[in-house]
């Protein structure tokens, strides 16, 4: 009876196993992402770690998606698709490791693409794109702002076939006896619309003229790749080399294909006896066009732009502790083209130079424009940061005696000058400022204040409107009362200052009231309450930063990190080699 009893019960065991397991329920497997069966896949929330994503219409904008569910956590293996709104666009989508997926997306053509994100497919993603679907039936997954659709914008032109060209070091090349003797090196160099350089493109070199033979320039071997038709590939710049030997003389034109496009240029072989003769005359020519007058950059005509004033410190992978590269740091751009008096482009010449407060400029030497008179400096930095920038003509010395205000701008020959910010991905409302300026930069968008920041008694001091707007708080001003007030919804609290007081108050339901103080009372400027600023902010549960060499200074809470299973010791995903606090803890940058 009780080896019967024993093996019923053994049975019924192994039954409620398998049930379990096969259930889901009771039994986790450690090599699977336990969270992913936790949150709800169709109300999840997906962080877009990229700016506002700006890029050449040759390369392509990498961005990093965090898949995060409504009750927390990560959602490991879980597809997410991934359109764009243009046909231009070429979208990659790879893999989904530990609730990460990496998107690439490209364009052959100028423009703003709307790209969406579906947990159907990417069909679906197009067609409510289109507006062919509902966001429900498309499974739309919303960004941590709330927005259905993320923009792309692609800046660069198409390959401009007018603008490609063919350079040779010489117009004439010698043969002797009708075999091999003079080279000449060519150059092909391939620009977009807006002049920029075309790289990383296949180009096929070829002559209809019979005494011709090419080779790459970068050949070790000069038989190396030689033949009647060659197939280059343009480095950063757009450009690629190549040598042409002549044996036949006669004009010989030089042809260039990319794609089904080709444009060319002519270079006459003949023998020794008439070219050396030829040269003689050519080179006194050369001299009297370098006596020439230079053209000179004019100030005036010089159009200088900014990409961005707002990037992050650090490309996607900083945030959570991934592999960090200098090619992976968020990027701005500033540039313009140099014009002379006449509205011409000044080609090839070196001339325009940069300084910052801020930041680190990846180039620091005096720039060389284009052959359309472009140029661009690019900014980064690893740190959060505020800073200004000048671009001129005088030398780097020079721009940084104007940034501190030890030099006019005619005495740098300023071009532009502006202000930027490097700010950090968990800031969620914030207002960048600066002190007797009156733009800011209120949550990603530009502002105009009502009173520009001033500092009194050493505090800086803003009015009441755009502080409100940050935080999306509803400002009220009680004339009786001369109190300014602001109510914010989310948290369900109000703030309140009287002018000529330096105490702030703070009441919120079922919470004891709390004071800040400060050194400086509210007043009215212009008409305008304004508050000191630092006081204000830690009232709203924000913080500070100020930069005195730029004199800016910004105001900013942070928003809430998602539940990440591999900083938690108490998960079975916990990775000690993530955790600061961990021993094991590694760097990854």
């Amino acid at each position: 009876m009780n080896k019967r009893f024993t093996r019923i019960y053994s049975l019924l065991l192994v039954f409620l196993l398998f049930f379990a397991f096969t259930a889901g329920i009771g039994i986790v497997n450690p090599s699977l992402p336990a969270i992913a069966a936790e949150p709800d896949p169709y109300n999840s929330t997906v962080y877009l770690i990229v700016d506002t994503a700006l890029a050449d219409s040759r390369d392509y904008v990498e961005m990093e998606v965090v898949l995060v569910g409504t009750g927390g956590g990560l959602v490991a293996n879980r597809s997410v698709f991934c359109a764009s709104s243009r046909k231009e666009d070429s979208v990659s989508v790879r893999g989904n490791s530990d609730g990460l997926v990496n998107v690439s997306i490209s364009s052959s053509l100028p423009g703003v693409s709307q790209v969406a994100f579906s947990l159907v497919s990417s069909d679906a993603a197009s067609r409510y794109l289109r507006g062919e679907i509902s966001y429900s039936d498309a499974k739309i997954v919303q960004t941590s702002d709330g927005l259905d659709t993320f923009s792309v914008y692609f800046i660069a032109g198409s390959l401009d076939i007018e603008a490609c060209e063919i350079e040779f070091d010489k117009d004439t090349i010698a043969v002797t006896d009708y075999r091999y003797s003079d080279v000449a090196i060519g150059t092909v160099s391939l620009r977009t619309e807006i002049d920029q350089p075309v790289a990383n493109q296949r180009v096929t070199v070829y002559s209809n003229h019979n005494g011709i033979l090419l080779y790459p320039a970068s050949s070790s071997s000069a038989n190396f790749g030689e033949g009647a038709s060659i197939t280059l590939t343009t480095d950063r710049d757009g450009r690629a080399s190549f040598v042409v030997k002549g044996y036949q003389t006669g004009d010989a034109e030089i042809i260039c294909r990319v794609g089904s496009e080709e444009f060319s240029e002519f270079l006459y072989i003949d023998i020794a006896e008439n070219v050396f003769d030829f040269e003689e005359p050519y080179q006194e020519d050369e001299e009297e066009e370098e006596e020439e007058e230079t053209p000179v950059i004019s100030r005036a005509h010089t159009k200088v732009r900014i990409s961005k004033p707002i990037a992050y410190e650090y490309g996607s992978n900083g945030r959570y502790n991934l592999p960090v590269t200098e090619d992976g740091w968020d990027k701005i751009l500033i540039g313009g083209i140099a014009m002379s008096a006449d509205e011409e482009p000044i080609r090839e010449q070196h001339l325009v130079r940069a300084y910052t407060t801020a930041g680190s400029l990846d180039k620091t030497e005096t720039l060389t424009t284009s052959l359309g008179g472009a140029f661009s400096f690019g900014l980064s930095s690893k740190d959060i940061c505020m800073g200004r920038y000048a671009i001129g003509l005088g030398t780097v010395e020079q721009l940084k005696a104007y940034l501190e205000g030890r030099l006019s701008a005619e005495g740098c020959q300023l071009l532009d000058t502006g202000s930027f910010s490097f700010i950090s991905h968990d800031w969620n409302q914030y207002i960048i400022c600066t002190i007797g300026e009156q733009k800011a930069i209120i949550n990603h968008q530009e502002a105009l204040l009502d009173v520009a920041p001033f500092i009194r008694d050493g505090r800086t001091m803003l009015t009441a409107r755009p502080i409100a707007d940050t935080i999306g708080a509803v400002a009220n001003w009680n004339q009786a009362r001369q109190t300014a007030s602001f109510y914010a919804p989310i948290g369900n609290y109000t703030i309140s200052m009287k002018v000529g007081s330096t105490t702030i108050d703070r009441t919120e339901t079922f919470v004891a009231p709390r004071q800040y103080h400060s050194d400086v009372p509210a007043m009215i400027v212009e008409g305008r309450t304004v508050l000191p600023l630092r006081a204000l902010g830690e009232a709203f549960n924000m913080r500070t930063i100020y930069d005195d060499s730029s004199k800016m200074v910004a105001v900013y809470n942070t928003r809430v990190v998602p539940y990440d299973p591999r900083l938690d010791p108490d998960s079975l995903l916990y990775d000690p080699t993530m955790d600061p606090d961990s021993d094991e803890y590694i760097e990854r940058y």
